[in-house]
């Protein structure tokens, strides 16, 4: 997410709300469960949208998390008890397969949530774009870009006109022809593909990108 330094997101910062002007719309592409950092990144988000500090479109569980939903699952029970009913939450594309530990949907209520409130996550992207404004939305990517990927596939006129810019945890390197292309973090690693095509339509049509590579973490 992107957070202004001049943001207060303390727990003691006052709730008002800020001016529909500079409320960021927020898309989060994400795969709560096996990746803690993802699920600390959705109860933020979370909270910032109670509060008026942004404003939380869709949630789309992919990656690690997707067998059997149980990452939108997780994202649902979290947004539940945070207040966000009003968030969708949808299932989006698979990536490599992964055995869940014992812990990583150990919430109460888990259990509780029904197939029947989780979307298509193509079917949602797609209905978020359509009814936002012009370069409005933002899309922050935390895992495999498959789900980027077909957008910009299926609907790259509505990405160029609505977007505003995209966030992605992943990571590019020069190639020798002066281009750039996908290095081997893992979030491109799991469909190199689908990072190839979402790193390239977002510099072939301009579409500003926050890139968040493995450099901006000291070892």
């Amino acid at each position: 997410i992107c957070v202004p330094p001049s943001l207060d997101i303390s727990p003691q910062a006052s709730v008002g709300v800020m001016p529909a002007s500079r409320v960021q719309n927020l898309v989060l592409i994400i795969d709560p469960g096996p990746h803690v950092d993802d699920t600390q990144t959705l109860m933020l988000a979370a909270s910032l949208h109670t509060r008026g500090k942004l404003r939380l479109h869709a949630v789309v569980c992919t990656g690690l998390s997707h067998a059997m939903g149980r990452g939108a699952r997780l994202a649902r029970c979290v947004l539940d008890r945070m207040g966000c009913g009003d968030v969708p939450v949808a299932i989006g594309a698979k990536a490599v397969a992964h055995e869940p530990a014992s812990h990583e949907y150990d919430l109460p209520g888990f259990d509780g949530i029904g197939d029947d409130v989780i979307l298509s996550g193509a079917d949602l992207l797609s209905e978020v774009l359509s009814s936002a404004a012009p370069r409005s939305v933002t899309i922050a990517c935390l895992a495999g870009l498959r789900d980027v990927a077909d957008l910009v596939g299926s609907s790259a006129d509505l990405v160029r006109a609505n977007v505003a810019s995209v966030t992605i945890v992943g990571g590019v390197e020069l190639d020798d022809d002066g281009s750039y292309k996908p290095d081997s973090s893992f979030n491109n690693w799991v469909d190199m593909a689908a990072a190839e095509r979402t790193y390239t339509f977002l510099f072939d049509h301009g579409i500003p990108a926050v890139i968040v590579g493995r450099d901006a973490v000291p070892a």
